[in-house]
Formats: C-alpha cells, sequence, structure tokens
C-alpha cells in the first residue's frame, strides 16, 4: 500500500475487493490490530471467521469507520465508573444497577466483559422516571 500522509478515507480504499486476513487489514485501516480483533469479537464491525482465521473487507469496515466518526457526538469529559460505584454513589445495590442495566433501563458502556456507567447520566434517567411516577 502507498505511504501517504493523509488521513484516511474509504474512497481510498475501495479498490481492495477481497476481504484481507486480521492483520493486512488493521494495516490498511490504520488502526491496532487487538482493537479490530476487539470490535470484531464485539460485534461492532463485521467480519468473516472461519476457525481462527478472521477476514476483513476492509472498505466495508473504513466505511462504518468514517460514519461512527462523523456521528460522534459523544461527551468524553464525563467519567464512567463501574456498577459499584454507581450503587454506592446512588445508596442503591449493585444488583439492581446490574439489572436496571441489563434490562436496558438505565443507559451503560460495555467496555470488554464489564459495564461501564456515567453516573451523571443515571442520575438524570431517574429523576426523568420520577417525575412520570405518580406520587
Amino acid at each position: 500500500m502507498k505511504n501517504t500522509t493523509h488521513p484516511l478515507v474509504a474512497e481510498d480504499l475501495k479498490h481492495l475487493t477481497d476481504p484481507l486476513p486480521l492483520n493486512l487489514a488493521a494495516r490498511c485501516l490504520r488502526v491496532p490490530m487487538q482493537w479490530l480483533r476487539d470490535e470484531i469479537t464485539s460485534g461492532n464491525l463485521p467480519a468473516l471467521v472461519a476457525g481462527k482465521s478472521v477476514l476483513v473487507h476492509v472498505p466495508t469496515v473504513a466505511a462504518i469507520l468514517v460514519e461512527r466518526a462523523k456521528g460522534d457526538d459523544r461527551d468524553y469529559t464525563k467519567t464512567f465508573v463501574t456498577a459499584q460505584t454507581v450503587a454506592a454513589r446512588l445508596g442503591v445495590p449493585k444488583a439492581w444497577i446490574e439489572g436496571e442495566a441489563k434490562a436496558g433501563r438505565i443507559k451503560s458502556l460495555h467496555v470488554g466483559q464489564r459495564r461501564m456507567f456515567c453516573v451523571e447520566v443515571i442520575e438524570r434517567q431517574l429523576i426523568e422516571r420520577m417525575k412520570g411516577d405518580d406520587v
């Protein structure tokens, strides 16, 4: 692949029509191989997995990453904490926090095998739920 200094653009990779092995795909996409593997394993990015082989259609993944970057309006100043920390801050059982997150009633972020939470977001969600209850 030609060495360029401009940022990755999905259009640059359209000539790659065949799926590539994970290590080559990561190089083409200019991302760490382990990150790409984790994104595929968690179902966030498509790939063909056959036994121990992982094949990636680079133009498709590049287009997904470009779209993610365009729509990324998250506030990175918020702090994410564990269910235990949220439970302690809110004065509720950890099991309740985990159950609400699993049921989709409070927002959480999967990081590996863990769920991470933003206390401020959960507090807002609970306040909104309280407003809807007839007290």
